[in-house]
């Protein structure tokens, strides 16, 4: 798995230009295989699965709130070079896709 900004993570890339990359969050004590299969090889998209601080091959500590983890995303797609994403989130992490939307809304191009 290649690391950005610290974190380890999945790239499936069949994406087009018209559509944003969807990034998937996963929750407390998950990681980037959460999401199946089915899911992070959709058709069409570009979907990055990431390992959160302190989850999964991302090592060290967690984050303290969920605006940390937020920071960490953002610094995730910024070294990636994406100007904006749709983000989905599974519990923990829908709170960090809601976090994102409210702190950081020209790089969210959706939520879910």
């Amino acid at each position: 798995m290649p690391i950005a900004a610290g974190l380890h993570y999945f790239l499936h890339d069949r994406g087009s230009i018209q559509n944003p990359a969807l990034v998937l969050i996963h929750g407390v004590g998950g990681d980037h295989l959460f999401w199946p299969p089915e899911i992070r090889r959709l058709p069409d998209y570009r979907v990055i699965t990431l390992d959160l601080p302190g989850h999964g091959k991302t090592g060290g500590p967690g984050c303290q709130s969920i605006k940390d983890y937020a920071r960490s995303v953002v610094k995730f797609i910024d070294v990636l070079g994406l100007s904006r994403a749709v983000f989905v989130g599974h519990a923990m992490g829908g709170a960090i896709a809601l976090a994102l939307a409210y702190d950081y809304p020209d790089q969210v191009a959706g939520i879910g």
